[in-house]
């Protein structure tokens, strides 16, 4: 069986850190501290058979103290694992989607969409499923939303009834209660919306990175392009995923680019602040996957 590592928790611990920083009370906001890497956690998620050949596509969790943690696999399957023991706790569908399955997002607790768990395919679809109760794998998705034939890289879903969709070629969103077709397409970037995230607490504004090195902020009250961009921050590196942290109104952005390279970000001005960037993020976490290793405790880090 495939196993896949991935090293996330040094990273948040240096958000952490630049968040308590940032939220200090005296003075102004000041820079982050120094990037440093004080732990890695590799997590293992196996396939059920010595022969699964499945291998890990997307995680999401409901929030940060959540006992489970829902999986993508290679193999088009959804699964719930144990966070604390790493077992598979159920099969919410296998196949979820007739393509591969790029990512997969919770509802926020404050959402239209409630406990569902929603998959973005390159199939065209996303899809919510009901993740409570039992099943084998076989059960229907609650809800499915298209808005065309293009591959969906991603799914975000606001504190409110919609669920917004970075497509191939343009930004898609859905009003849960007239899901039937999307409420907006925006082509606010010129290469595939590889990520869109929600901002926590909020029930229209997101953030969208693209392919094309940028990140649009988007009012999604407006349905004229001109009109839903807010504020443009130039990357410069093709965007990979991105998130919010902080407090909410959560204003600071996290940003992993395909380079995997990792950058910070203040949106509370228009043009965006980049608070830090670090260029050789890769280089430093195999580094400390050498020194586990070297150490017993490690296998190294396959990809960020």
């Amino acid at each position: 069986a495939t196993s896949v590592c991935f090293a996330r928790k040094h990273i948040r611990s240096f958000l952490q850190e630049m968040a308590a920083a940032l939220t200090a009370p005296s003075g102004p906001v000041a820079l982050a501290p120094a990037f440093r890497l004080t732990h890695t956690a590799v997590n293992s998620f196996k396939g059920s058979a010595d022969n699964d050949p499945s291998y890990i596509m997307g995680l999401a969790s409901p929030a940060a103290a959540a006992a489970a943690v829902a999986v993508a696999g290679s193999e088009r399957e959804l699964k719930l694992y144990d966070r604390a023991t790493l077992q598979c706790t159920r099969t919410v569908a296998a196949p979820a989607h007739a393509d591969r399955v790029n990512e997969v997002s919770f509802a926020p607790p404050r959402s239209a969409a409630a406990g569902l768990l929603f998959s973005a395919s390159s199939d065209g679809a996303v899809r919510a499923w009901d993740c409570g109760g039992g099943g084998g794998g076989g059960a229907a998705p609650s809800l499915e939303l298209r808005g065309g034939r293009e591959e969906v890289w991603s799914v975000s879903v606001s504190d409110g009834p919609l669920v917004a969709a970075g497509t191939q070629a343009a930004l898609l969103l859905w009003d849960v209660r007239r899901a039937d077709t999307p409420a907006a397409r925006l082509e606010v970037h010129t290469d595939a919306v590889s990520a869109v995230r929600f901002q926590p607490g909020s029930a229209t504004a997101l953030v969208s990175g693209s392919v094309d090195g940028l990140i649009c902020s988007i009012d999604c009250r407006q349905t004229n392009d001109d009109d839903a961009v807010t504020g443009v921050i130039n990357e410069g590196r093709p965007v990979s995923s991105l998130g919010f942290f902080g407090p909410e109104p959560a204003s600071h952005l996290h940003v992993l680019s395909s380079l995997e390279t990792l950058s910070v970000w203040d949106l509370q001005q228009q043009a965006g602040t980049c608070l830090a960037r670090h260029d050789a993020l890769r280089r430093e976490v195999d580094m400390l996957g050498e020194e586990e290793a070297a150490a017993g405790a490690g296998d190294g880090i396959d990809y960020l």
